[in-house]
């Protein structure tokens, strides 16, 4: 018999090979089959098909397969020729192959007894299965449940039909028999949990995303997707289906909007993981387990998990490349769009990794879904031993990929991480907090706390010496004119609070030297609060980054231009929120940014007819005014820094023109109908100032549109080339141009 390193280290292992030499046929040659090979899934394809051909009842064939790979994943894993990759796409692919073939076999015995599964007008439907969690993000572990919900386009005509499907389903795989199980479901995640139908309609998940989702449940259909579904629709009436889906989905997790009125709900889940963390902790220390729990604890995959998501939350509505399900590859693309710093995100996927594989050793050992790792020495020595360390090794850098994990979590909602910005020492615009004072108010009076549901600065903070303006009847005139305002009548009474505290923090701002008057900036302020009474996200930008405000209120000190591109351009506000506003603007890193940003804004759910993510036109176009309007505020945020030169702004501002012009070309080339040629043959001529490199702030663009190409449909072609790129650029969307 072959010699199994597995052997050493699995009693699941051990258990198994006695097991599969007697109950399946050629079980122990299939098993050094799979060992042999890495376990791609076309590879795990062949095997199931192969396996298949033994004819065993799908409950006696689905278990002995998953037996057979799972002793393969530990023997490569252990012998170290698997990597964590290989080992986390090998179970996620069974997990979907023996989901499909489990409805499969559910639906086909409903045929077979006459019955199928019609909607409430008499059309067959199709039963989806969306995958969440670990499943839906590609990355389960080996002992994993599966978390599923099962999803229809309405109740039916026999509702109970589809229940059927289902529950058989579970049965199919959680049931436990003398070959074990094949995944434990849970279908919790479903709206209502336990208590809800075990099957969501579409119309009935719309209206609970609408009405009742919580803040946790956007952090689980973040991964979620479509796994399976049961075949018994035409496949057009099936993906329909899916677009629904999707279209209902994607707005409940990601708003169009920076989600930045979701950091209460999001510090709430931050502490409520650690304080969850800490509990398990206590409890296990105080039964004489002590010890560290690998997903849950302190510095673990849960806390991972949160940096990545909370971002993905807050922001990608508006950057749908941030739509990744992959923890990895949702780090990496933070990275990339500097938002977590690039050495942060490469100890997070260090630790990661570190932790998703001792997370597996443990599981190896027994097969079950365990996370904790006691103090025991013993224990220690034997999980380094299947990693390929020694036990200090082992133990050195588990903790160090502890620390770096707490650290970058428990500074993940600090001020200074979320703007760049430290926040506002005490006696300072940013710190002091209230409303605005009217013309009868003691200087000595300290101003009324913000609103609650901010983050704001706390009330027993002292308030700095007021300005001028606090007292001037002009600034009183134009903060009471402000309030008269039809924006500021129509906000909401929270809103109207949140612009008082601002307008508080504004009376408590001395200009510096080279800056306009407090009377001025105050009128600046208020044209720019009206602008924004209404948009509650912008107004909690600014309040929970008190750092970010009080350079926004510098700003428009030192230009009326910048105020007046602030209040056209709201959005900017970003640009101070995260941080990235006095960095110098890389324009090649940022095209490409705008590349992948605009490649990942597609319609939901909605496939053109090559099958692939049909685009969305109009929110490309607005992706890229944002983009662009954001590294012009950046550019006048260094300026005003005196940080640039006219020349070095005139090159910046000429650059990020020419990269708008460019990708507008790919992309209005990409989507004309009928193009005749994979790159057109056509040249955008600039003159004037862009011409000469000397653009300024609110330059026009002089362009001349050249083609040369002998086709015969060459003029008609390109001439809507042409009016499209003009479209691209002149059209006023809910963005501006």
């Amino acid at each position: 018999m072959t010699n199994y390193a597995a052997d050493r280290h699995s009693a699941f292992f051990r258990r198994n090979l006695q097991a599969i030499g007697t109950r399946t046929e050629g079980g122990l040659s299939s098993l050094d089959a799979l060992i042999g090979i890495p376990l791609t899934p076309v590879a795990i394809d062949e095997a199931w098909v192969r396996h298949q051909m033994l004819g065993q009842p799908p409950e006696v064939a689905l278990r002995r397969f998953r037996n057979l790979l799972m002793m393969a994943l530990i023997e490569r894993d252990v012998r170290g020729e698997a990597p964590l990759e290989e080992v986390l796409g090998a179970i996620t692919h069974w997990a979907e192959v023996s989901v499909r073939h489990a409805l499969q076999v559910a639906a086909t015995e409903l045929q077979e007894q006459g019955r199928t599964l019609l909607d409430s007008r008499g059309r067959p439907q199709d039963m989806l299965v969306v995958g969440m969690g670990k499943l839906g993000g590609g990355e389960l572990n080996v002992s994993s449940d599966i978390d599923l919900i099962y999803v229809a386009r309405d109740a039916g005509e026999e509702p109970r039909y589809l229940e059927r499907i289902a529950r058989r389903l579970n049965q199919l795989l959680s049931n436990v028999t003398a070959d074990g199980f094949v995944f434990r479901v849970d279908t919790r995640l479903r709206p209502y949990g336990d208590v809800g139908p075990l099957i969501a309609t579409l119309p009935a998940l719309g209206s609970y995303f609408h009405e009742q989702g919580r803040e946790w449940e956007r952090f689980a259909w973040l991964k979620g997707r479509v796994i399976a579904h049961t075949g018994l629709a035409p496949f057009d009436s099936t993906r329909g289906d899916e677009q629904q889906l999707m279209q209902q989905v994607v707005p409940f997790v990601f708003r169009p909007y920076l989600d930045f009125p979701a950091f209460t709900a999001l510090a709430k889940l931050h502490d409520m993981i650690r304080t969850e963390a800490g509990k398990t902790e206590s409890r296990r220390a105080r039964s004489d387990n002590a010890g560290f729990d690998v997903k849950l604890g302190r510095g673990g995959i849960r806390e991972i998990e949160f940096c990545a998501q909370m971002f993905q939350i807050v922001r990608g509505g508006q950057d749908p490349s941030l739509r990744e399900r992959s923890t990895p590859k949702a780090l990496q693309r933070l990275a990339r769009r500097r938002l977590l710093d690039e050495s942060d995100v490469e100890q997070l996927l260090s630790a990661w990794r570190l932790l998703r594989r001792t997370e597996h050793a443990l599981q190896y050992q027994e097969d079950a879904q365990t996370h904790w790792l006691s103090d025991d020495a013993a224990q220690h020595a034997a999980i380094a031993a299947m990693l390929g360390m020694s036990a200090s090794e082992f133990d050195a850098r588990l903790n160090d990929a502890r620390n770096h994990v707490a650290r970058v979590f428990d500074e993940l909602l600090a001020p200074s991480r979320m703007t760049g910005f430290e926040a506002a020492p005490e006696n300072t615009a940013a710190q002091a907090s209230g409303v605005a004072t009217s013309p009868s108010a003691s200087p000595a009076e300290a101003p009324a706390p913000a609103p609650e549901s901010t983050d704001a600065p706390p009330a027993e903070a002292e308030p700095a010496a007021q300005s001028p303006a606090a007292h001037d009847p002009e600034s009183q005139r134009r903060i009471e004119a402000l309030r008269e305002s039809r924006a500021y009548r129509k906000a909401r009474d929270t809103s109207q609070q949140k612009v008082e505290h601002l307008l508080g923090q504004a009376l408590h701002f001395q200009p510096g030297p080279e800056s306009c008057g407090p009377t001025a900036l105050i009128g600046r302020l208020c044209d720019f609060l009206e602008s924004i009474a209404g948009r509650s996200v912008y107004l909690d930008m600014l309040i929970q980054h008190p750092g970010a405000f009080l350079h926004l209120l510098r700003m428009m000190a030192q230009a009326r231009w910048a105020s007046d591109y602030l209040r056209s351009h709201p959005v900017v506000i970003d640009e101070l929120a995260n941080g990235q506003l006095l960095e110098p603007l890389d324009i090649p890193h940022w095209t490409q940014e705008l590349r992948e940003q605009l490649d990942a804004t597609v319609l939901a759910g909605v496939l053109d007819d090559d099958g692939r993510p049909a685009p969305d036109i109009e929110r490309q176009m607005d992706a890229m005014r944002e983009a662009h309007h954001g590294a012009v505020f950046r550019l006048l945020g260094q300026d005003l820094e005196k940080r640039l030169t006219v020349e070095v702004l005139s090159d910046h501002l000429s650059a990020l023109a020419d990269a708008v012009l460019e990708v507008t070309l790919e992309r209005c080339w990409a989507n004309l109908p009928r193009r005749h040629r994979p790159d057109p043959q056509f040249a955008v001529i600039a003159y004037g100032r862009l011409g000469g490199k000397e653009l300024g702030y609110s330059s026009d663009l002089d362009l001349v549109f050249l083609y040369d190409d002998p086709h015969e449909d060459a003029p008609r072609i390109y001439a809507q080339l042409a009016q499209r790129m003009a479209g691209w650029l002149q059209t006023r969307t809910a963005a501006g141009t």
